[in-house]
């Protein structure tokens, strides 16, 4: 016989016993669960990962992974330690526990063998919480600002994932929605201006080096990029000397990002620009039966008179720029007509592009820029009857202003002798002209 029979021939026979019941349960550590063992559940670290020295996963702290020395005697294996897969068991419980530690927790490397991914160092840096928050505020809140259904979708959504490629666009949208929090919580106004400043410098500078390069596959981050500058500089508010389209001492900040916006549409056009993800820019109907006021229920402003008359006085004007001028009010009044309708019933039937109400700055042709520049009487008279379009925008938060400072600068600008031709987009501002700010604006 064999010395295990004669062994078990020797000892007597244990009684049999019954099987204890006991109650089943599936919240088990993994390591328990690997061996097919029962599992005491004892928290922070079970008894038999404690009896077997490895770390428990029901223990949050890291596993402090101690690398044995080599004057170290081999540890003698204990009966019942399994032999096949214990490596794997350590190996994916430290590596799980590290992964889920904070970055200022440290370990001794481990001897045990490790999967290529946890050899890679693990970032120092902890996350962002600001730029989160901006991020949190801009896909819950502020896309709103910029459209709803189709249009409101491809910035909560689209715009985003476009930023993953270009983060160009991610900055300039951290900007805009920075100032949405600075708008909404005025005790912490500088706060959140400050980081929009700090966003906006960035992605203004990243759009620039990409528009260097501009092709087909960047055309769409580097429009939404531009918009965004805009609604941005918006959002911060009129400054002063600035007025759009002109300033005080040299060119307007507007200038560059107006040139930008439309550069891209010129160049690419509508059929490659507006698709992909800025396919809901094309989805909607291209000619609208209602202007927006009628279609939205807002307040009609009668502006046919005022512009008639306006088109008499720079048609008789006799100056160089008239024909120039004309142009330009002639593409004014086709936005009037898009947003607040024509003739007694307020009609209208036309292009969805006149609808837009900003579309008017972009389509500014460089002939009627460089009369704005250079402060021409006419043009400046022509850019305050903008100014009521502006302010039909006011519901936006951040449009709030824009108006009346336009109007104002414009008021500084020209003669007395226009001043009257002014009566008209002062009315529908609300704006009232006080004589001590423009004296000393002529003055100074």
């Amino acid at each position: 016989m064999s010395p295990r029979q004669i062994s078990d021939s020797e000892s007597p026979s244990p009684a049999r016993r019954s099987r204890r019941s006991h109650k089943k349960s599936r919240a088990g550590c993994r390591n328990c669960k690997k061996r097919r063992i029962k599992c005491d559940e004892t928290k922070p670290g079970c008894q038999n990962c404690a009896d077997f020295k490895i770390h428990c996963d029901f223990d949050p702290r890291p596993p402090m992974i101690i690398e044995p020395s080599s004057s170290s005697s081999p540890v003698r294996r204990r009966r019942g330690r399994p032999r096949k897969g214990w490596d794997t068991i350590s190996s994916s419980a430290s590596t799980t526990t590290s992964a889920a530690a904070s970055p200022a927790a440290t370990s001794i490397s481990s001897p045990l063998p490790t999967s290529p991914l946890a050899q890679q160092p693990l970032p120092t840096s902890a996350l962002d919480i600001p730029d989160l928050e901006l991020m949190h505020q801009y896909c819950t809140s502020t896309f709103r600002e910029l459209g709803h259904d189709a249009i409101g979708t491809m910035w909560r959504i689209s715009v985003p994932q476009l930023g993953f490629t270009h983060p160009c666009v991610l900055h300039n949208a951290l900007a805009f929605s920075a100032q949405h929090l600075a708008y909404l919580r005025p005790a912490s106004r500088a706060h959140y201006a400050a980081l929009g400043a700090h966003h906006s410098t960035i992605g203004l500078q990243q759009t620039s080096d990409l528009l260097a390069s501009l092709a087909r596959e960047n055309c769409h981050a580097i429009y939404v990029s531009a918009v965004l500058v805009c609604f941005y500089v918006f959002a911060k508010g009129p400054a002063p000397g600035d007025f759009l389209v002109f300033s005080e001492h040299g060119p307007s900040e507007w200038q560059p990002l107006l040139k930008g916006v439309r550069c891209i549409v010129e160049v690419f056009g509508g059929e490659v620009l507006y698709t992909g993800p800025l396919a809901a820019m094309s989805s909607g109907p291209r000619n609208a039966d209602a202007p927006i006021a009628v279609r939205q229920s807002k307040p009609r402003i009668d502006w046919e008179g005022a512009f008639d008359d306006l088109r008499r006085l720079v048609a008789l004007s006799g100056e160089d720029d008239a024909a120039t001028c004309l142009v330009a009010l002639d593409g004014l009044a086709a936005c009037y007509e898009g947003v607040f309708g024509k003739g007694p019933g307020a009609e209208y039937n036309g292009s969805t592009a006149n609808q837009v109400h900003l579309a008017w700055l972009y389509r500014m042709e460089e002939d009627f820029l460089k009369c704005l520049q250079r402060k021409r009487p006419l043009a400046l008279v022509v850019l305050a009857y903008f100014s009521p379009l502006l302010k039909s925008m006011e519901p936006l938060w951040f449009m709030e202003g824009w108006a009346e400072h336009l109007i104002a600068g414009v008021h500084g600008f020209v003669d007395q002798g226009l001043w009257g031709w002014l009566q008209w987009p002062m009315d529908q501002v609300e704006w009232a002209f006080a004589p001590s700010v423009q004296q000393q604006q002529v003055v100074g």
